[in-house]
């Protein structure tokens, strides 16, 4: 029988964190507990812990001392090839109940050669916040005549604890570092005696109830402060330069799609983190660049990343688990077969456990506008402890008002038959056409692809004399730059005012805007591919799909009958939506106004949701009510203000049972075809339109069944932008080639959908331009990238960039448009298009380009379909004649100008920048009959001393001239 037994009573804190995990679900860890749901460190992963550091601390031994001295404690494991292997461990350590409630966090592996996010490379941690505490338990049994060694091994654990051990999982992300709080506390029961046999009994059955329960007759453990510790151990404070900004990202934050990590410690305060994940990744990246560029065998060598396709085999290809066992083969990971890899034995691997740890770091959270760290506070080690040594501190170093809309409505059709007559050029007009948009071609080849550059293209061979470094670039800014909050300080009466986007006193341009000018001017200049699309962006011209019921009259493909649904769950372009099916009824206007006492209904955006009864005829018998209830069970889908009453008819949804769910990419479209829409993002309980993918469909079942989402009853399908742009500008990870060209090699790719296109990061990476103190000009911005010999010079029609060059035939003409586009106009006016409407009254503005080249949708009467297209300008007299003497193609009936497309940006045209359309007066126009239109037969060149006249005058310079603001502000101080 044992003769005493010792007992170790201390409190484990853990100022990062901790993740005792066991096992999980798919990507998701979760954290130990035990039968009452509580996290626990388990007793066992603690003492194998202490184990490792009692080992590491006898390193000093002979092997087989060491051996022996180790087991003479912890035992030894049974082996199955030996059976007489085999001891009890005499050390002991109960289960550790965690004190603070659990977080969870994300973590990712990303590919330092790419930047990216490997596949797979995404998982969710479930970990105890910083701070948390466990009370530990510690066992060790004697039989030894003196207690003294038992003493002695039980000191050198505890110190062992107070200089710090890690525990858990993911100590290589930086969780899981624990000390020791407070002093520990130790108790000898002597087993041999019966009080002490008892109340041992009594403080462990204590222990298990209530851990934290400190047992009487404790006295504290003494540990010698001389002993040195094993670890070196650096702790530096780092710090966000004056007027910028950094984000690690936490997933979907409450107010922005991503927000910063912010955790919540054990005492309840709020802290920033960066992760030492990150930090830890970045070193990692940093010491293999560094190893691999010195001739080390790097397991994670660049050569590897090299484009292969499909040849590379299995346990070649970048991933986690390749990763972490040296990317060896699958039969020989196994013990021993490690490579010789510096960074592997550095910072761990699948063979062993690394021996570097970088914890998080943490900063208290604060809602003051504070400025930025002072230089000196930048990035400074605090103190060093080295084994063996004293410490010391480290050697100086110097220093958003909505818009009431109506609803949108096609536009008149064009028949057939007036679409093929021939029609004359609006040359005829003999005036000049302004176009506001500067408007650049896309090339008409395709540029050179290649394949893209690694981050760690330096370490290959050849590649050596590449260059990584900061260019310090000095900005002036020649006009006035806007660069405001998103978020209004104020909102009066819908004028909003907005502070000056800043970070503490500084006024700054967020780096992305400063990519974004770099990246548009490069594509600019080389032609080069776009960066982005949207492939669920539309061109919508007005409404061209009916969604029935089919008439006599109608179009063939028109639905036999019609679907409402009732949103209850809105999708996303990467998430899936619900909708509530039901019975679809419609209901004339003049019957749901007769039902309401004749009173008109409200409609728009605000208005209440209306519920009526129904016959079985599908009349409405009741009044109609602000609630559903078991005599107004219908709930009213209204469309825009009608034209005409008559005949007008709406939409009454009874909903069902049935709940259908559809995929993101109905949703998508829904949301692109309707961006300039009165509803572009659908909510819950909107009732909408469902398109069935089969005219002659009676009823709505699968998600096969809906072919779109659409608002109206006479819905919007368009054309994809992605179809109606060339396909050798579409971008890079839109090409089956996986190459991309050299805007992208540079500025980086992300592929939104997943296919073989590669996604890395950027090789340049600009920095906010700050104002320092608001001032009226910019300071420095600082662009950080990673290249050969940048070189961007025109010899010619040769552009060339990156060591190597290629052909941009017009890039004298791109330089040129690019130039003149960047030029502001000297007077930004409207062009004025004066007419007489109906009150006799003129009018300016837009008239004349919305008649004239307005685009209208076509509906073709063979087959019922509708097309984009350009309402025609009738003509007579003066204007027909100087027709007939171009020698114009005219109809003999029906003389018409063709809708005129914007012409070609001419940047050598100062007013090019004007707003669109002719500077005309339509000085005499009739309007006739059968075919009902209005016919145009002279014009004149607008001339303010001529033609703005009392109430009748255009409005001259329309413009927000200086005077025009001084009136809108003197408004609102009188308001």
């Amino acid at each position: 029988m044992s003769r005493r037994m010792h007992g170790v009573f201390l409190t484990l804190e853990f100022p990062a964190g901790l993740a005792p995990g066991e096992g999980g679900e798919f990507n998701v860890l979760r954290l130990a507990r035990n039968g009452a749901g509580q996290p626990v460190l388990r007793g066992t992963a603690l003492a194998g812990a202490l184990w490792h550091a009692y080992w590491q601390h006898l390193r000093e031994m002979d092997e087989a001392e060491r051996l022996a001295q180790v087991r003479a404690y912890f035992g030894e494991a049974l082996n199955e090839e030996s059976p007489e292997s085999g001891e009890e461990s005499r050390f002991k350590v109960s289960d550790c109940v965690l004190t603070a409630a659990p977080l969870t966090r994300t973590h990712h592996l990303r590919n330092r050669h790419t930047g990216a996010v490997a596949d797979a490379g995404l998982f969710t941690l479930e970990l105890c916040p910083r701070g948390t505490t466990a009370p530990v338990t510690l066992w060790l049994t004697d039989d030894q005549p003196e207690p003294d060694d038992a003493v002695q091994f039980l000191k050198v654990l505890v110190q062992c604890l107070q200089s710090g051990i890690t525990l858990g999982g993911h100590a290589a992300r930086g969780i899981g570092l624990a000390t020791l709080q407070g002093q520990a506390q130790y108790r000898c029961y002597e087993l041999s005696q019966v009080e002490d046999y008892a109340q041992w009994l009594d403080d462990r059955r204590a222990s298990r109830q209530d851990p934290a329960a400190m047992p009487t007759g404790c006295e504290p453990l003494h540990i010698a402060a001389d002993q040195p510790a094993n670890d070196l151990r650096i702790t530096f404070r780092l710090g966000i330069p004056r007027g910028q900004d950094v984000l690690i990202g936490d997933g979907q934050g409450k107010s922005h799609d991503i927000e910063p990590q912010r955790v919540v410690a054990a005492d309840g305060k709020s802290y920033w983190r960066l992760p030492g994940a990150s930090l830890r990744g970045l070193f990692r990246g940093w010491v293999t660049r560094l190893a691999a560029r010195d001739g080390k065998p790097v397991a994670d060598y660049a050569q590897r990343q090299l484009y292969q396709g499909e040849t590379l085999p299995d346990h070649e290809r970048w991933n986690g688990n390749n990763l972490g066992w040296g990317f060896v083969p699958e039969d020989e990971r196994k013990p021993g077969n490690e490579p010789n890899c510096p960074v592997l034995n550095l910072f761990g691997s699948l063979y062993r456990a690394g021996r570097i740890h970088i914890s998080d770091a943490y900063a208290p959270c604060s809602t003051d506008a504070e400025g930025g760290t002072p230089a000196e506070e930048q990035l400074r080690i605090v103190k060093v402890s080295i084994p063996g040594q004293a410490e010391a501190p480290p050697p100086a170093v110097a220093s958003q008002a909505a818009q009431k809309s109506q609803q949108a409505r096609g536009g008149s059709s064009q028949p057939t038959a007036l679409k093929s007559l021939p029609k004359a050029s609006a040359h005829v007009l003999g005036l000049p056409f302004h176009n506001p948009y500067t408007f650049l071609p896309f090339p008409d080849k395709a540029p050179h692809r290649r394949q893209a550059t690694l981050l760690s293209a330096d370490e290959l061979g050849g590649e050596r004399e590449r260059l990584t470094g900061v260019l310090e670039l000095a900005i002036t800014t020649e006009t006035p730059l806007l660069s405001c909050h998103p978020r209004e300080v104020s909102d009066k009466g819908g004028h909003k005012t907005y502070a000056a986007l800043a970070i503490g006193p500084d006024v700054i341009v967020p780096a992305t805007g400063v990519r974004g000018a770099l990246r548009t001017l490069m594509t600019i200049l080389t032609g080069g591919t776009l960066g982005y699309l949207d492939e669920y962006a539309y061109l919508c011209q007005g409404r061209d799909t009916p969604l029935g019921p089919q008439g006599p009259n109608s179009p063939p493909l028109t639905p036999k009958h019609v679907f409402l649904a009732e949103v209850e769950q809105p999708g996303t372009a990467l998430k899936t939506g619900a909708v509530r099916l039901g019975k679809t009824q419609l209901v004339k206007l003049e019957d749901l106004e007769r039902a309401n006492q004749g009173r008109r209904l409200d409609r728009g955006e605000r208005a209440p949701v209306l519920w009526i009864g129904l016959d079985d005829h599908g009349q409405p018998v009741t009044d109609i009510s602000l609630q559903q209830t078991e005599a107004t069970p219908w709930k009213l889908k209204l469309s825009g203000r009608p034209i005409n009453l008559r005949g007008k008819r709406e939409g009454a949804f009874l909903p069902g049972p049935q709940r259908l769910e559809l995929p993101p990419e109905l949703w998508a479209a829904y949301s692109g075809r309707n961006v300039h829409g009165d509803r572009r993002e659908l909510k819950a309980g909107d009732l909408v339109w469902l398109e069935p993918s089969d005219p002659s469909l009676r009823q709505i079942t699968y998600p096969e069944d809906v072919k779109s989402l659409q608002w109206a009853r006479w819905g919007k399908t368009g054309q994809a932008l992605k179809d109606k742009i060339p396909g050798h500008i579409l971008p890079d990870y839109e090409n089956p080639d996986c190459k991309v060209d050299e805007i992208t090699d540079l500025f980086g790719q992300v592929a939104p959908k997943r296919n073989d296109a590669p996604a890395f990061a950027a090789r340049i990476r600009p920095e906010n331009l700050v104002f320092f103190d608001a001032a009226a000009k910019a300071k420095k911005n600082a662009v950080t990238l990673q290249m050969p010999d940048w070189d961007i010079r025109s010899a010619g029609d040769t552009l060339h960039i990156d060591g190597w060059e290629r052909e941009v035939h017009d890039l004298d003409l791109r330089v040129r448009m690019w130039t003149a586009s960047q030029k502001p106009v000297p007077n930004l006016r409207y062009p004025r298009a004066v007419d007489d409407n109906r009150n006799r009254k003129s009018r300016g503005g837009h008239a004349w380009f919305q008649r004239h080249a307005s685009p209208r949708m076509v509906t073709n009467r063979g087959d019922g379909s509708r097309q984009p297209g350009l309402n025609p300008l009738h003509i007579d007299g003066e204007i027909k004649q100087a027709a007939e003497d171009a020698k114009q193609p005219l109809d003999p009936v029906m003389p018409m100008i063709a809708g005129q497309m914007l012409p070609p940006f001419d940047p050598e045209d100062p007013l090019a920048d004007v707003l669109y359309g002719y500077d005309a007066v339509n000085a005499e126009i009739q309007d006739r009959q059968r075919p009902r239109r209005r016919v145009f037969l002279r014009v004149e060149a607008f001339d303010p001393e001529q033609h703005v006249t009392g109430v009748e005058q255009s409005g001259g310079n329309q413009g927000k001239n200086a005077e025009f603001r001084k009136s809108q502000r003197q408004t609102r101080e009188t308001d």
